[in-house]
């Protein structure tokens, strides 16, 4: 240990030991403690990080999953045109599959009218007055004086802030400029109208125009319908002629419209599926499993939020599907549309099986990816109507008492997988899941002509589709607070700020230890300078002590 002397420090100098070596030794041997909890730290980080991921690859899932769970409304259907020149065509989800013919008659235009006479130049003047019209309901007055040129009389009506869709432009005609209104809208609904009683400026009256276009509407025919008129719109893109069908005219004339099921989509979001649910599964994988290469355990081996995710996606790929019902519904299981996972719980899709599937039954396929709310009742007095998103997937039973009126008295349900039955609120005809109940947001209706004065049982089958009910689940595993990721993550934050609570602890007592160990030495050193000053004085005395005997003796 260093002894400081004239402000030089030395180590050891009068024990001739290294103190230094023994305080650094001393506390390597108590660093033990600080040590074990260094790697717990360092555990606990990396499962924070893992979690992390984890968290990032579910929310991917759940993003693919909400796209597909929506598949059974939003079908993908393809429109095409045989003629581009006469239309072109697009479709939505509502559409259904099947061709069109559409003819065209005639297409909305704006009206547009030309001022006859002309003025020899755009800045010629027109005189003191005003030009009153009307457009779209409303009337405008716009007033001139003896100065307004042509060209300002268009600038007035253009810059008017109340102007309701007419625009002012100028045609020069071999010299000679005319005044042109064009109304904005098409159809024969807005039409441009000088008022001849309340204009005063000469020249710009309604006999002073020659409408050069009409304002009319779209006629069209679809299918030959109807025979002796035609189907009017006040614009040239039609919506709602044909039911999910945009058609967009361009000129009189015949096309076909003809409306394909588009697999492409659903093909492809069913392969980002399986992509990113395997990409799950292999991390889950490498944080759960040991590596016999390296001899170490995964970060989150023995964690049951981890086995929980795998598990659930697990049970709904492999086994029936919650809510589907075989002989009723064309598919009930993954596997049956060309999903399915192996023993290792990688998923795959088999192109050809799909395909099959959606040719066989489109909708079906999209009905047990995206069947979203659906649902059944097997008894016709007790009629399925609605089910909220919490409400799980699966076969409910169902007793309905009917006294002699045919009103429901009575009526209790039992959920999937359950063994109590439940209380139904009775609001008329409306039977609703109690609130705190699993069926809770389950709405059903009763028919009480036929069924009066008797028991009436029943099973209610609600649907989600497989999307769906994935997404249900991911979304439970990431709910805020009560989700397993949040869960463990608060958990893993709990266990991370115990931990460097120890190790600031630990690091106050190691460096209390050193000081201590230090201040030992010290004084050690401290006392063998003491002494080998004394050692100096004793010596030096008996020194003086031998020469003055030496002294008296010769």
């Amino acid at each position: 240990m260093a002894v400081s002397i004239s402000g030089i420090t030395l180590s050891g100098v009068f024990s001739s030991i290294d103190t230094d070596k023994l305080v650094q030794a001393s506390l390597l041997g108590a660093q033990g403690p600080l040590n074990r909890l260094t790697t717990q730290k360092t555990k606990i980080q990396a499962q924070q990080k893992a979690m992390t991921d984890l968290q990032g690859r579910l929310s991917d899932l759940q993003d693919i999953t909400d796209k597909l769970s929506t598949a059974a409304t939003s079908q993908a259907v393809s429109a095409s045109s045989s003629s581009t020149a006469v239309l072109s065509a697009s479709a939505s989800g509502s559409a259904s599959e099947g061709s069109f013919a559409v003819t065209v008659n005639q297409l909305a235009t704006a009206q547009r009218l030309v001022e006859t006479t002309g003025k020899a130049g755009t800045d010629s003047l027109v005189g003191a007055g005003q030009l009153v019209y009307s457009y779209g309901g409303q009337t405008i007055t716009r007033a001139t004086t003896a100065t307004t040129t042509l060209a300002g009389l268009r600038d007035l009506i253009n810059n008017d802030s109340s102007n309701p869709g007419v625009t002012a432009s100028l045609l020069n005609v071999n010299g000679t400029y005319h005044l042109v209104l064009s109304g904005k809208d098409t159809g024969a609904g807005h039409t441009i109208t000088i008022d001849d009683v309340q204009t005063t400026l000469a020249g710009f009256d309604t006999g002073d125009f020659t409408q050069t276009q009409g304002a009319q509407n779209a006629q069209i025919r679809v299918d030959g319908f109807p025979a002796a008129t035609w189907i009017e719109r006040d614009s040239n893109r039609v919506v709602d002629a044909i039911p999910g069908v945009t058609l967009n005219l361009t000129k009189p004339g015949d096309a076909t419209v003809t409306l394909t099921q588009d697999t492409s989509t659903i093909s492809s979001d069913l392969k980002n599926l399986v992509s990113i649910y395997n990409g799950l599964v292999a991390q889950i994988g490498k944080y759960t499993g040991y590596d016999s290469t390296n001899k170490t355990a995964g970060v989150l081996q023995g964690d049951i939020t981890v086995r929980t995710i795998a598990e659930t996606a697990r049970r709904l790929l492999s086994g029936a599907l919650p809510g589907t019902l075989v002989g009723t519904d064309t598919y009930t299981l993954a596997g049956d549309i060309g999903l399915s996972i192996d023993r290792y719980g990688t998923l795959s899709l088999d192109d050809t099986k799909l395909t099959d599937a959606l040719a066989n039954d489109y909708a079906g396929v999209l009905k047990f990816i995206g069947a979203s709310g659906n649902g059944r009742s097997d008894n016709q007095y007790i009629q399925y109507t609605s089910a909220a998103s919490s409400v799980a997937a699966g076969q409910y039973s169902v007793e309905v008492q009917f006294d002699n009126n045919g009103t429901a008295i009575t009526a209790r349900i039992k959920a999937p997988d359950e063994d109590a039955w439940q209380g139904l609120d009775i609001q008329g005809s409306t039977l609703m899941g109690k609130t705190g109940t699993t069926a809770a947001g389950l709405v059903l209706t009763t028919v009480g002509q036929g069924a009066e004065g008797t028991l009436q049982t029943g099973k209610v089958y609600v649907q989600k589709g497989l999307a769906g009910q994935m997404n249900a689940s991911v979304a439970a595993m990431l709910e805020t607070d009560t989700g397993t990721i949040d869960v463990s993550e608060k958990r893993l934050d709990t266990q991370l700020a115990d931990v460097n609570k120890k190790i600031e602890q630990q690091n106050t007592y190691l460096d209390n230890l050193q000081t201590t160990l230090k201040d030992k030495y010290a004084r050690m050193e401290a006392a063998l300078a003491s002494l080998e000053s004394t050692k100096g004085q004793f010596d030096a005395m008996f020194s003086a002590l031998d020469a003055n005997a030496n002294t008296k003796s010769s």
